[in-house]
């Protein structure tokens, strides 16, 4: 199995360049925002905010580039405008403002970042709330089969990103992969078997396989090196020891989040106890210890997802 997280060492030394210089660039402002998760991919690098991509950064013809999709480009008017459109009777046309340049994307940053979130939902909003705020995280929405990837994975539905992990965490050198699900999924009820059972049953089918293994190991002893090389500081919150060898926890974890105080009791009592049984009969080893819960994703802290 070929996994790959790959940076050339030209772009790495660019992209260290860009987030120096002066005035402060784009890139500076990605790294610098705690709002923002950085993923690194094979020879790009996105940059996740609201759950969505809102920037693509790859090195090509020894120039960094900026790729964004136009629909978090497209920006609200203003606060006057009447968010109407009449059609009958006909009135005058009406367009909306979309960021063109560069200066425009770093000066609208903050509207950007909120514009996934239309389009993905809570639960992968949530997600990488998740992920920007806890070093121990290293991926989110990890893809490993690059083939039959979507050419724009985050505008699928919610419980569609079938072959793809939540949330990878580094617990000393530990590698732990977690499903993430909102309270409200319906993956969660069943009066049987709750589908999200099955979910974790095929990670940890994958996970034991020798070859995704060794092939994970590799990938992200490369996401490690990269965090050390690279300046700014959500490189710094994400940087570790590097460790000498790897370990994959082949035993997946649940992580729910998005309840209210009232839905707490209902979650831990009815909930759980039949997604921990059920699961107990396809994964050896799972057991309480692999569910986390949390009500509001910006309370979760590392020791949760370890």
């Amino acid at each position: 199995m070929s996994i790959k997280r790959t940076l050339s060492p030209k772009f790495v030394e660019a992209l260290n360049r860009l987030y120096n210089s002066t005035p402060v660039s784009w890139w500076k402002h990605l790294v610098d925002d705690p709002d923002v998760f950085l993923a690194i991919r094979n020879g790009t690098i996105n940059a996740y905010a609201g759950g969505g991509s809102i920037g693509r950064i790859t090195w090509v013809n020894n120039t960094i580039q900026l790729a964004v999709h136009i629909e978090y480009l497209t920006l609200p008017g203003g606060h006057e405008t009447d968010p109407y459109i009449q059609l009958v009777p006909e009135a005058v046309p009406v367009s909306r403002p979309v960021v063109n340049t560069v200066d425009e994307y770093i000066r609208k940053l903050r509207y950007i970042k909120s514009r996934p979130r239309r389009f993905v939902g809570d639960e992968r909003g949530g997600e990488n709330v998740i992920a920007s705020r806890n070093g121990c995280v290293i991926d989110m929405e990890a893809g490993f089969e690059e083939a039959t990837a979507p050419a724009n994975p985050e505008f699928e539905p919610e419980g569609s990103s079938k072959g793809r992990v939540d949330l990878v965490c580094l617990n000393d050198a530990t590698l732990s992969f977690t499903e993430a699900k909102l309270y409200s999924n319906s993956d969660l009820r069943s009066t049987t078997r709750p589908a999200v059972c099955d979910q974790l049953a095929d990670y940890h089918c994958w996970l034991v396989k020798r070859d995704t293994n060794a092939a994970l190991r590799s990938c992200y002893q490369a996401v490690l090196r990269y965090y050390r090389e690279l300046d700014g500081k959500f490189f710094d919150r994400h940087r570790t020891p590097e460790p000498q060898e790897l370990l994959i926890d082949s035993i997946p974890r649940l992580l729910v989040f998005g309840y209210t105080g009232a839905q707490e009791n209902h979650l831990k009592k009815d909930l759980l106890p039949l997604i921990i049984r059920e699961t107990q009969t396809l994964v050896p080893g799972f057991t309480t210890q692999h569910v986390r819960v949390v009500g509001n994703p910006r309370n979760l802290r590392d020791h949760l997802l370890k």
